[in-house]
């Protein structure tokens, strides 16, 4: 049976102070070192990373991002703001420094995940981790495809990737949506909740990830959103 480590439940703050602190060359041999010194892989965050051709129409997202988590006693915060981006076939995640400029960008192309770096970012886990944790908060995962009729009105649950997902909806909205994982491992359960919808804007203007596998929480406050045309 697979162990998860406890490090592995500050690993969304982690990424925010590399993002923040962290700036030396080198970025691609200390991005494989620092993972190989935590001993974390993909396999150690469970879930089916969708194509970005599933996730519905073409839109820019400009958010602010908080992370809370507690080590031993103490609570933590950080918070920056990022740029979410999903056009054709293209997923795009750009996590800005205090100055506005790019720390770091994480691109899906199909199933495929790749980081590119200005400066160092030495994350202590796959890039992958951070993509399943917005696609857990924002896109669907109950309806194949994306259109507002096509959403359970009052929500429903399912099997998808290993996992049972249950949903709240109001009128479509979504409310609240939680991933368990079939087989236990790893134990709990991840809750996500939206509030403040706007209508015809795609993501709420708050929503929260709880992530009770790892012990850490996600709010984003999404301040822009654009659709954009093919």
């Amino acid at each position: 049976m697979r162990k998860y480590p406890a490090r592995v439940a500050a690993w969304s703050a982690l990424a925010v102070a590399a993002v923040m602190f962290v700036a030396c060359p080198s970025a691609d041999r200390r991005q494989g070192d620092s993972q190989r010194q935590t001993g974390l892989t993909d396999a150690h965050y469970p879930g089916e990373l969708r194509p970005p051709a599933a996730l519905g129409g073409d839109w820019f997202f400009r958010q602010r991002v908080t992370i809370r988590w507690r080590q031993g006693t103490d609570d933590y915060e950080r918070s920056f703001d990022a740029v979410l981006q999903k056009q054709g076939p293209t997923l795009e995640l750009i996590a800005l420094s205090p100055m506005g400029q790019p720390g770091f960008i994480i691109t899906q192309v199909g199933t495929e995940v790749t980081m590119k770096a200005r400066a160092e970012v030495a994350l202590p886990f796959p890039p992958r981790f951070i993509l399943l944790d917005v696609q857990r908060t924002f896109f669907d995962w109950l309806s194949v495809e994306q259109g507002a009729e096509d959403r359970p009105l009052h929500g429903g649950k399912g099997e998808v990737g290993g996992e049972l997902v249950t949903e709240s909806r109001a009128y479509h909205a979504l409310v609240t949506r939680t991933f368990a994982r079939l087989d236990g491992q790893p134990p709990g359960v991840i809750r996500v909740a939206h509030s403040d919808h706007v209508a015809g804007e795609r993501l709420p203007r708050r929503a929260t990830l709880v992530n009770g596998w790892f012990g850490y929480s996600i709010v984003i406050e999404t301040v822009e959103q654009t659709r954009l045309e093919r």
